[in-house]
């Protein structure tokens, strides 16, 4: 082993003398910064991502308020009335789903004579 080490070139690295530290360090240098840079940019991407979703999201809330205050204001509307209205909107979705889904499955018995 002695042999192997003596043949391979020595660094100074200030008044320690060592073999392959140079080299060896250089590159665990080199990675690491292009490990920072790499996490650094997706960073800042996921931030930017992250800015603009907070930013549409809270454009659409203050969108629904006003909706919501303008329909109080104008048309008297209280806000369990309109909780209520979108409740029953959703249940006769979802209903007419299930007619939907219904007739096409009696469609395919009539059709394949199940």
């Amino acid at each position: 082993m002695n042999e192997i080490l003596s043949a391979l070139p020595i660094y100074d690295l200030g008044g320690v003398r060592s073999n392959l530290a140079m080299p060896v360090d250089a590159i665990i240098v080199i990675a690491t910064l292009v490990l920072v840079i790499i996490s650094l940019l997706l960073s800042w991407l996921v931030l930017t991502l992250l800015i603009r979703v907070v930013r549409a999201s809270l454009t659409a809330v203050i969108g629904i308020g006003v909706v919501v205050l303008i329909l109080q204001l104008v048309f008297g509307v209280s806000l369990f009335d309109l909780w209520l209205y979108i409740t029953q909107s959703f249940q006769s979705i979802t209903q007419g789903f299930q007619n939907i889904t219904q007739s096409l499955q009696t469609l395919f018995r009539i059709l394949t004579g199940r």
